[in-house]
Formats: C-alpha cells, structure tokens, sequence
C-alpha cells in the first residue's frame, strides 16, 4: 500500500520538531488522538524514514521501557520541504541527535505539556510559553519567542528581582 503523506502528518512531524523528543502519550496529548490510531501512523511515518524510535524514556521500573520518538534527519528535510522549517535549521537542532541528556529533554517537555494542560483544566486562564520555536508560528496555539522576564520577589525575597530566561 503507497504511503499518503498528509496534514496530520504534517503536524505531528511539526510537534516532534519542536519538542524533540516525545513519547507516544505525550504526543496524544497533544493531538488529541487515539492511542492506537495514532501508534499505526507513527509506524507509518517510521516505515517512511521520517521518525524514528529508541529507549530512553523516564523511570526504570518493571516492565517495557519506553519508547521515545524522534525526527529523523529525512523528517527534517520533509519540514523544510513543506516550509514549517527554515532551511539553515541544522538537522541536529530538531532530531534527538546532539541531544546531551535525553531524559533532561523528556522532563522539560513534560512541564511545558502540563502547562498546556492548564487552560483545559482553569477556564479562562491563559498560558503564554516563551521560548525558542523551530517552526514558523509555533504549534499548538502558543507562540514561542526568546526573552528573558523579570518578576518581583515578595517576602523574604522582596528586595530581589527573579530573572527567568529562555536563551
């Protein structure tokens, strides 16, 4: 059976841009797809060169390890081809190559995915995520911007200011 490349693909080929490295669960999350559905697309899109898989999930507990997901170098070029990438982006800025800590990645996008979480679970409450994007618009309704922000401390630490930065 040939292989259609299509929009979902697109977009989650585009999400594992910016994060890097997921597992399965997280990219349902983000999706909002069904779990096997989603594993026979993923499959797919390995089958095509385009994602890849390794172990290197959190925990070490019984069972099977899990699973992590990864943009290929192709997948790369796939992105750029379609646009959503910029062509000078280095393969390895979106592929789990170069990576130092993989499971440092896993932990940092398992904040940022709970902190899209949050408008779901408080109406009206807003989450602005400020960092840098690989792609062009960012996905998943949040824009991404390099900066720093300064916050005033209170109590003890009221003569401080709190610095967080995303360079």
């Amino acid at each position: 059976m040939s292989f259609e490349y299509r929009q979902q693909d697109r977009d989650i080929l585009a999400t594992m841009a910016e994060y890097r490295v997921l597992p399965v669960r997280h990219l349902r999350l983000l999706h909002g797809r069904n779990g096997r559905a989603l594993r026979r697309r993923l499959r797919r899109l390995q089958d095509e060169g385009l994602m890849q898989t390794s172990t290197g999930g959190l925990g070490k507990g019984r069972g099977r390890p899990e699973q992590v997901l990864s943009l290929t170098p192709a997948g790369v070029d796939r992105l750029k081809a379609d646009g959503i990438l910029a062509a000078e982006v280095p393969s390895e800025q979106a592929t789990i190559q170069g990576l130092g800590c993989i499971k440092h990645q896993l932990l940092l996008n398992e904040f940022r995915l709970q902190l899209t979480m949050v408008p779901q679970a408080v109406p009206g409450l807003a989450v602005h995520i400020v960092g840098q994007s690989l792609t062009h618009g960012g996905r998943h309704g949040h824009e991404m911007a390099s900066g720093r922000e300064r916050v005033s401390a209170e109590g003890d630490l009221a003569e401080r200011q709190i610095e967080f930065s995303t360079s």
